[in-house]
């Protein structure tokens, strides 16, 4: 897999897990391909592939589609169109794509920092609890072993587990524990 990716020049960011948030643009994608297989029945019908095409086609926030950002230019559809539009475009390192592409972010990072409450960074080494993904308990503890980017944190269990977790699932440890060093 990661000559594949080596290959192709994709840099692979994990995620956080049970965090969807943190990997909003797939969790998009997922969604919107799965209306349109509710819609259309099976992957294999003429429909499907005719929605997955204009899915394609259509223009997102930065003015461009996939098709367009991948061949540099709209596929062919059954939707009619003056030939001009199918056309090859400028490449996407023109000056206004990278200006709508600055004004965006800004915008999601606004809207993101609207409904985000800001929690302390930890350290290396600060005791902490970890928040059970399906009992929804705080009953593991352990230590901060690692600090990656975006808010995510290698802890190191009480038990010896090692898990990743978003900041949104740790809590500083305040229950007193005592180390007794000799």
């Amino acid at each position: 897999m990661d000559e594949f990716l080596q290959r192709w020049n994709v840099q692979r960011r994990l995620s956080s897990p049970y965090h969807p948030e943190s990997n909003g643009r797939a969790e998009s994608a997922v969604r919107a391909l799965k209306a349109l297989l509710k819609h259309t029945g099976d992957i294999h019908g003429e429909a499907f592939q005719r929605g997955l095409l204009e899915w394609r086609n259509t223009p997102k926030e930065s003015g461009r589609s996939p098709a367009m950002i991948v061949f540099g230019a709209q596929q062919r559809s059954i939707v009619p169109c003056p030939p001009t539009s199918l056309e090859r475009t400028k490449t996407p390192d023109d000056a206004t794509f990278a200006e709508k592409e600055k004004a965006i972010k800004e915008k999601r990072r606004v809207s993101f920092d609207i409904n985000t409450k800001s929690h302390k960074p930890f350290q290396i080494g600060d005791r902490v609890r970890v928040q059970d993904v399906h009992s929804k308990k705080w009953k593991d503890k352990g230590k901060i072993d690692r600090v990656l980017k975006r808010r995510r944190y290698v802890i190191v269990l009480d038990d010896g587990r090692t898990q990743y977790r978003n900041r949104r699932f740790i809590r500083a440890d305040h229950s007193g524990a005592i180390e007794i060093v000799d």
